[in-house]
């Protein structure tokens, strides 16, 4: 049928090449000291846990939503017109 032999590596050739290798769990773990990643899994720094000001979720909503490229909802004021029996 179909000739399967030449020199590109596929992806499905690379995982057989490197199924061979096998990892231990506690090589993958590194000291608590060179870990990026504080006590509850954050990245270290990028929270402040002490912080107990109050959260606008408006503000949020409305800088994910200029972030997503949607336009934000804004109120158009409508031109109202005179009617002829209206010229008091």
């Amino acid at each position: 049928m179909c000739d399967n032999s030449h020199q590109m590596t596929t992806r499905s050739k690379a995982n057989a090449k490197h199924d061979d290798i096998q990892y231990e769990s506690q090589d993958m773990l590194t000291d608590e000291e060179d870990s990026s990643v504080d006590e509850n899994g954050n990245l270290k720094g990028f929270i402040d846990y002490d912080c107990d000001d109050n959260f606008d979720h408006k503000e949020l909503d409305k800088q994910l939503n200029r972030l997503r490229g949607n336009k934000s909802k804004r109120k158009k004021k409508r031109n109202i017109k005179k009617s002829k029996n209206d010229k008091n």
